[in-house]
């Protein structure tokens, strides 16, 4: 029954959000704001080589230097120091709504999330290359501030599900 309705819940994905529409053509979707940080998204902040349209991830294992260095992250399955520390990439649609973030909680907003990635993680033996290069873009706080104004345009509707009616 669990596995049934994980692969349901899987599968009611929100839709209709203003990223969505602007990638639809509708070029007024996007604030300004929201303009600037899909910018600074795609590629000043080389957010999007993790976080890949269209759920804004990639699915792979990276360490993003987030919740302290005693977490074991991927290597608990794999048994592989390498894998110290890493975790999926987690999907951006809804993120503005999904808070606390990252593998522990650890970010209580979405802009501390944001600020902490910006800064290109916390430093560890295991941080992906790709987090020193974002560390590289130095994003400034407005960057963060459009960054995170993009981010709530990743939000949209849900679709209406009735539940059917159950035998008697």
């Amino acid at each position: 029954v669990a596995q049934a309705i994980a692969a349901f819940e899987r599968t009611v994905l929100s839709g209709n959000s203003p990223y969505d529409k602007f990638k639809a053509g509708q070029q007024n979707a996007l604030a300004e704001a929201q303009t600037r940080g899909i910018d600074i998204f795609m590629d000043k902040g080389q957010c999007s080589t993790c976080h890949s349209p269209p759920t804004f991830s990639n699915g792979n294992y990276y360490n993003a230097g987030a919740g302290g260095n005693n977490d074991p992250g991927r290597k608990k399955v794999t048994k592989r120091d390498a894998d110290a520390g890493k975790f999926r990439v987690p999907a951006l649609r809804e993120v503005a709504n999904t808070y606390p973030y990252f593998h522990d909680g650890s970010a209580a907003k979405l802009e501390d999330a944001v600020k902490l990635m910006a800064s290109g993680g916390i430093d560890n033996p295991n941080l992906s290359s790709m987090l020193k290069s974002v560390r590289d873009a130095k994003l400034t706080d407005q960057d963060v501030k459009d960054l995170v104004v993009f981010l709530g345009a990743l939000s949209g509707e849900f679709p209406k599900i009735e539940p059917p009616t159950l035998p008697q």
